[in-house]
């Protein structure tokens, strides 16, 4: 009888496997950080829309979040804000919520990211221009609900790390209820760019800057 022989991989065909290897994953792993930005940015649009929602929909004006009834889903890495700095937050470090009357922030989920930290910092709007009743109502650079019971209006934002350097300042996205005018330093030359009431937008991205 005669033995039929194994015949292995030659390093020829080898190296054709590692190199089809490396391609693949030149092409999915960019493309694989897209889909997360995507979702991460999804989080931020979608709980801020809520949240300008649900401030609209007041009467008089609120004096914090949970007075006017915010809820977000659990699961979020950026902590909200519409205080500075937050008179409390809502505490998401544990399986059950614990919320506070006086709650203008809500924290990061830290129950499900417990490598995150409870709140980040949002940065400030450089060189900010509100509309006239903004203006009037004192809003300015940084999160909070401005004016009188009958007369108001909002700043709230968004803050995060993506890029896991604590070192230098938060991803920063923003909602208003009132139009302006503002700036960002990302990339190093000034851009200036318009804020429509109710839209959220890019306050500061924390990934290839200089800060």
């Amino acid at each position: 009888m005669t033995s039929v022989g194994h015949r292995g991989f030659t390093f020829v065909e080898v190296l054709i496997s590692v190199a089809m290897a490396g391609v693949l994953a030149a092409i999915g792993v960019p493309k694989l950080f897209q889909a997360q930005e995507r979702a991460r940015h999804s989080e931020v649009i979608t709980h801020l829309k809520s949240i300008h929602a649900t401030l609209s929909a007041q009467v008089t004006k609120p004096w914090s979040l949970n007075e006017a009834g915010v809820s977000l889903p659990r699961g979020n890495r950026y902590s909200y804000h519409a205080g500075t700095p937050c008179m409390s937050f809502e505490d998401r470090s544990t399986f059950m919520v614990q919320d506070h009357g006086t709650d203008d922030c809500i924290g990061v989920d830290t129950y499900a990211h417990p490598t995150l930290p409870g709140l980040f910092e949002p940065a400030p709007l450089v060189s900010v221009q509100w509309d006239e009743q903004a203006v009037y109502n004192g809003v300015g650079a940084t999160p909070g609900i401005f004016g009188t019971e009958t007369n108001w209006d909002y700043f709230a934002a968004a803050a995060g790390n993506r890029d896991h350097h604590p070192s230098d300042s938060a991803e920063t996205w923003g909602i208003a209820s009132a139009d302006g005018l503002a700036s960002r330093f990302c990339p190093a030359t000034p851009e200036l760019f318009n804020i429509t009431a109710g839209e959220p937008f890019l306050v500061n991205k924390d990934i290839g800057c200089p800060y």
